[in-house]
């Protein structure tokens, strides 16, 4: 594989001056999957950057801190923030994250008070999140009824990549082999190791794969679009979805730090690569 790709090189430039500066979400992200394509380019972040940062409502009251992220191993979409400590998380749906502050809080479009009477789960029921049942009730609870329609259409469990401080792993904690990623023959090519996502958008951008070593010890990082991956259900790994011969033509990078701004057209360059459609693009 290449060693180098370059515009990740001179992005992680940018990314201290980028991820101090203060960003707006959209409440709804549909509404920007379309007008991306005209931005230049985009604040992606690693989901493990925003844990621990302080989460503040309305009223600039500080509510929580996030513990962990988690998004639909299906999808890519980011389904929540568990905000709180090992005996009460709560689950706030990503919705409802409406900015990042200059010195890296969340902000939340409600009042703290409902993070109180919100359904939780403790550290070691993290499982139970998987539930489509509670998952209607969380966003019940807060209002988000587009959330809950979608739920409402798929199975009775929905499989979650958890983000922590110490690994992302898989939910049901049952199945969990680590997120780890195959390649079309069966072979194992890594580990998922970070999550690029576009806080914007709700969406993971891409994935940053460990190989090269054991599983969830790479040596270097191969940047793979999340829609080039498909999930098992039940066995709890990604396959790979491209011919491994072609895996020795993809540019790699070695390890950094790796929050960024990313140029739109480069994104389309990396998804060209793997011949899926770009993230922000619904279906």
């Amino acid at each position: 594989m290449k060693r180098l790709l370059p515009w990740l090189a001179a992005a992680a430039v940018l990314s201290l001056s980028a991820a101090s500066a203060k960003t707006a979400f959209p409440a709804y992200p549909s509404e920007w999957w379309a007008p991306l394509g005209a931005q230049e380019r985009v604040l992606l972040l690693s989901a493990a950057d925003l844990l621990g940062h302080p989460v503040r409502d309305r009223r600039n009251r500080t509510v929580g801190a996030i513990a962990y992220l988690a998004t639909d191993a299906r999808t890519g979409d980011i389904s929540f923030a568990l905000v709180g400590s090992g005996d009460r998380l709560v689950p706030v749906p990503w919705a409802l994250i409406e900015e990042r502050e200059a010195d890296g809080a969340l902000r939340l479009a409600s009042d703290g008070d409902g993070l109180r009477r919100a359904p939780a789960v403790t550290e070691a029921r993290l499982g139970e999140l998987t539930r489509t049942a509670l998952l209607i009730q969380v966003y019940d609870h807060y209002r988000v009824p587009s959330a809950q329609r979608r739920l409402q259409a798929k199975s009775a469990e929905v499989p979650l990549l958890l983000v922590g401080r110490s690994a992302i792993t898989t939910l049901p904690l049952s199945t969990a082999r680590g997120a780890e990623v195959v390649k079309a023959d069966g072979r194992s090519l890594g580990a998922v190791e970070r999550m690029m996502i576009d806080p914007a958008l709700g969406r993971v951008a891409f994935v940053l794969v460990g190989f090269g070593g054991f599983v969830g010890l790479g040596e270097d990082w191969l940047p793979v679009p999340f829609s080039a991956l498909r999930w098992h259900p039940g066995r709890a790994f990604f396959t790979l979805n491209l011919d491994p011969t072609r895996l020795t033509a993809m540019p790699t990078f070695a390890k950094e730090e790796p929050a960024m701004l990313v140029s739109v057209s480069d994104l389309r360059a990396l998804y060209n690569r793997y011949s899926v459609p770009p993230y922000w693009r619904r279906g």
